[in-house]
């Protein structure tokens, strides 16, 4: 729900991440307006991709190790699916040493631009309002 609505809220990206990094670091990746699915695709949880380390999500409990984490996830989002934007649900980061560190990795024009918000509630709520929607229409029409 929150990669639509993120991507609703920005539409000037043809291809949006929505990371949540909060707690379990869930990922939604939408692109040319489809939310990308299935078992076997990207989608779902970044602590799974092979080269995060799990002891790493011990360190969540400081700034430090909180930007850290969100800097390694950041470059395998980028580098795997080179984004126009992310959408990153986080506090208590460090965004400078986040945008920083990456910039050691990344030229400026192969950053995608990185949204920053407190909560998602406003983009989990407008995509369960979209996906409503497209339902009852897709019902309607049959």
């Amino acid at each position: 729900m929150g990669a639509i609505g993120a991507y609703i809220k920005h539409m000037q990206y043809d291809s949006i991440v929505f990371l949540d990094s909060k707690n379990d670091s869930r990922l939604g990746i939408v692109i040319n307006g489809h939310l990308v699915e299935g078992k076997s695709s990207i989608a779902g949880q970044t602590c799974f991709l092979p080269v995060i380390n799990h002891e790493d999500y011990k360190n969540r409990r400081s700034m430090k190790g909180r930007s850290q984490l969100l800097v390694i996830e950041l470059q395998n989002i980028i580098g795997m699916l080179n984004p126009e934007a992310i959408v990153i649900c986080a506090q208590g980061i460090d965004q400078h040493y986040v945008e920083e560190e990456l910039l050691k990795i990344f030229k400026m024009n192969d950053m995608p631009h990185l949204i920053y918000i407190d909560d998602f509630i406003d983009e989990a709520m407008l995509g369960m309002e979209s996906i409503s929607k497209d339902s009852l229409f897709d019902n309607l029409s049959r």
